[in-house]
């Protein structure tokens, strides 16, 4: 079970809403699109926690709001991969998706997989009303060698140049830390010195690049 991969709840199944948002609010939001047969997000787990935290961003009164909750493993009925790309063009404005189809075809031809997640993916999984023109697009890249983060890096950059929106997200790496894409390449210019915040699967702390440089050679 990774960050960002999307959890499928079976019918039995009866997750409560924590959150700022007032219950009364959420709670009927969060049992609707899960009685819709719609997926939660795998977040960051807590550690030594026996049940497994999902999030959603739910429209409540045409509001985003962001819910997290406990639920038992055994009421997962089935864990994928976060949305592809090919999955998301559909509902993007034609120039956008031309350019993120390249981005995803030059990613795939160096073995890199791209999944979405944030406002686009939540779009597509719940409807109109996560996203406006300027909306990020975030994504999650798996690498799993020096040579596919530094390809990933230059698709990235270019694509983020061409786009009227931000494009955000993560490059992965193999042990399943996971940095900003943009942080990432900022650090290249000091690598002997440089931290960058890494995502875990049940915290974030800083991490010296030198520390994510040699997990790629021995990955």
């Amino acid at each position: 079970m990774r960050r960002h991969d999307l959890a499928y709840l079976s019918s039995a199944a009866r997750p409560q809403a924590l959150g700022e948002t007032p219950s009364v609010l959420l709670q009927p939001a969060l049992e609707h699109w899960v009685a819709r047969h719609r997926p939660l997000v795998v977040a960051r787990q807590l550690p030594e926690c026996a049940q497994a935290l999902l999030a959603v961003t739910l429209l409540v009164q045409n509001q985003r709001q962001r819910c997290h909750c406990l639920v038992s493993p055994q009421a997962i009925l089935r864990l994928t991969p976060p949305l592809s790309i090919h999955q998301c063009l559909e509902t993007l404005p034609k120039a956008q998706a031309t350019l993120l189809e390249r981005l995803d075809a030059t990613l795939r031809t160096h073995g890199i997989t791209a999944g979405v997640y944030g406002s686009l993916a939540w779009e597509v999984l719940g409807g109109p009303g996560y996203r406006h023109p300027q909306s990020d697009i975030d994504l999650v890249c798996d690498v799993d060698s020096l040579a596919q983060s530094i390809l990933c890096l230059e698709a990235l950059h270019d694509t983020a140049q061409q786009l009227p929106c931000a494009l955000d997200g993560e490059i992965r790496f193999p042990d399943q830390r996971a940095v900003s894409w943009k942080e990432w390449a900022a650090a290249q210019n000091q690598p002997a010195s440089a931290q960058v915040l890494v995502k875990g699967a049940q915290r974030v702390e800083l991490c010296p690049v030198t520390t994510l440089l040699e997990s790629l050679a021995h990955a």
